[in-house]
């Protein structure tokens, strides 16, 4: 079985979840010998994706086990070799019933079954930090985050430390996440560790409404505010960036966002976290699909 997920130039936790996850709860994924591709966590399912694994070209059954749509104008066509057992949200489980003509399943992202591993249940976390930072690994190269959050007296998470666990451990050891990485949401919410969402620099990369769809596309199918804090990463930096790489702006851009996160107002009203009830039911819906594809 081959568990398809992003994987880019650096490491990133929310794909890097996928192997973590997976393995533990169904252990023979790693090594049974089917010609199956199964698709869980991730904004993966576009023709871009399926083009990078050569997954529009082969003939292998295909499951899609909580992934979510990547671009609603450009939804990949399905054919009979894609196998629905649950999607991420509504809005992806819409998109593609307009595609196939019937209806899809959907539940919520699978990285919450992190919920049943054996690194949660032991789990027995002290709080160390206040406020925790975790950017999107695609903004880590803007500005020096760990300065930034010195300065401020926050803690800072790397999403690109290639161990998930000690990831996780700082979010478990964290009051309050600021996250600009989806995945940090959703584990401080499988974790029941408030958390708020930042806009830096990531809905530049992957474009605005690729990133607010997929933001949508979780929190609606967990009935979550979307509620997040605007750090403008400044636009006519960005343009001089560009034309003239030898040059550093970090300095500025650090200055300028130590400012803003200075004068915002993080009080503990402003985070936000899934009623309990409703994840540990989602996490029993995704449990039951657990086990429909271990007996398979």
């Amino acid at each position: 079985m081959n568990l398809c997920y992003f994987k880019g130039d650096i490491p990133n936790f929310g794909d890097d979840l996928n192997p973590y996850i997976i393995y533990e709860l169904i252990p023979h994924a790693k090594s049974i010998q089917l010609d199956t591709d199964l698709l869980v966590i991730g904004t993966i399912l576009s023709d871009d994706f399926f083009n990078s694994k050569g997954l529009n070209t082969n003939q292998e059954d295909k499951i899609v086990f909580g992934s979510g749509i990547r671009f609603m104008d450009k939804v990949p066509k399905f054919d009979d070799n894609w196998k629905f057992r649950f999607v991420r949200g509504p809005f992806s489980a819409v998109c593609i019933k307009n595609q196939i003509n019937q209806d899809i399943k959907y539940i919520t992202d699978p990285a919450y079954l992190i919920r049943e591993t054996s690194y949660f249940k032991n789990k027995k976390p002290i709080k160390k930090h206040k406020i925790s930072v975790m950017p999107h690994f695609r903004s880590l190269n803007r500005v020096d985050w760990k300065h930034v959050c010195d300065t401020l007296g926050y803690h800072f998470i790397d999403p690109s430390y290639d161990d998930v666990e000690v990831i996780m451990d700082q979010i478990l050891e964290s009051e309050f996440l600021l996250t600009e990485a989806m995945h940090g949401a959703i584990l401080a919410d499988a974790f029941q560790v408030p958390w708020l969402r930042f806009k830096y620099f990531s809905h530049f990369h992957e474009q605005n409404y690729v990133s607010e769809f997929k933001w949508s596309d979780w929190l609606f199918s967990m009935g979550l505010k979307h509620n997040h804090i605007k750090l403008d990463y400044n636009r006519y930096i960005r343009v001089v960036e560009n034309n003239l790489k030898r040059l550093n702006f970090k300095k500025v851009k650090e200055n300028q966002l130590i400012k803003q996160l200075k004068s915002s107002d993080l009080g503990s009203i402003n985070f936000q976290l899934s009623d309990s009830n409703l994840v540990q039911k989602k996490t029993d819906e995704m449990m039951v699909e657990i086990e429909r594809l271990k007996e398979n």
